[in-house]
């Protein structure tokens, strides 16, 4: 499989989780093509992109999905808490 073929493939998979996560409210970690990751809710789907609201920034980001490397279910992490 060549390299654009894989990136169209990990596309369409990505698009279909965050599709699946926006119509189930499911929160997700997105990591992303520059590095990056967030962790959130989908807000709105569009046919090239997707609104995206950050738990850390509460702010609304557009995202289109070529830009994201992969998605995942959101888990809290709770082994760092002090009770």
């Amino acid at each position: 499989m060549n390299k654009k073929t894989n990136e169209l493939l990990n596309e369409t998979i990505n698009r279909k989780l965050i599709q699946t996560a926006f119509s189930k409210k499911l929160r997700v970690h997105l990591k992303l093509t520059d590095g990056t990751w967030r962790n959130g809710i989908v807000k709105e789907i569009t046919p090239d992109f997707f609104f995206f609201i950050d738990d850390e920034n509460k702010r609304l980001e557009p995202f289109f999905f070529l830009q994201v490397r992969g998605v995942d279910p959101f888990v809290e992490d709770t082994k760092n808490e002090c009770l």
